[in-house]
């Protein structure tokens, strides 16, 4: 009998191997006078809810633990909100909140992030995630701009600015999935990015995003 079965191979262990311009880590080789390391890392309690689909799980993997996708509120040590891809938001009434996103934040394929992908990032969530949904009280999205969208909600919503700052809510490029809503690749904006996932093992394999925002 199969004690682990594949869907839930990541309850077992992730093995995330990094590619990283650090020091301490495992293994070294030396490459045009720079110096790649790889640091892996054996995962055995991850959440049983958490996965890879950003639109089926919980974002633990790919936004706390892969730092593949970030979300638009951060926090300090201290649990305290700060500025992410968002640099700043405001609460212009009771049911629309204004979230005014850092400029020059570039998806891994390449893309700059712009407050289109946010907001379509955003209805996809909701849309499969009845959980987010009612926790954002979410009823549509607004474009001001490029760099402006307004979140209308149901009701009034002041921890909204709370709420984003879940793994749940992470953004990513809608590049990620085909016409279908069928997974591609997470194409986040992270200080990781992926090369290669394997569901038979649970390996996740990332590389340092060189131009991060960060």
């Amino acid at each position: 009998m199969n004690m682990y079965p594949k869907c839930t191979y990541l309850l077992v262990i992730l093995i995330l191997t990094a590619t990283l311009f650090i020091s301490g880590c495992i293994s070294t080789k030396s490459k045009e006078n720079q110096t790649e390391k790889s640091l892996v890392v054996g995962e055995m309690w991850l959440n049983p809810g958490s996965g890879f689909d950003p639109l089926l799980d919980d974002g633990v993997l790919i936004t706390e633990k892969g730092l593949i996708t970030e979300t638009l509120v951060g926090s300090d040590k201290n649990f305290k909100l700060t500025p992410a891809l968002a640099v700043n938001w405001t609460q212009i009434n009771d049911t629309t909140w204004e979230f005014v996103l850092r400029k020059g934040v570039l998806f891994h394929n390449g893309k700059e992030m712009t407050a289109y992908d946010v907001n379509e990032t955003l209805n996809m969530r909701v849309k499969y995630s009845p959980y987010i949904r009612s926790l954002m009280q979410f009823d549509n999205g607004e474009v001001i701009n490029k760099y402006v969208f307004h979140i209308h909600t149901k009701g009034n919503n002041p921890i909204l600015p709370n709420i984003l700052h879940y793994s749940g809510t992470s953004i990513f490029s809608p590049d990620s999935y085909d016409k279908n809503y069928q997974l591609i690749k997470v194409i986040g904006t992270g200080p990781m990015k992926i090369v290669n996932f394997d569901s038979q093992t649970g390996t996740l394999t990332v590389t340092k995003n060189l131009e991060w925002w960060g």
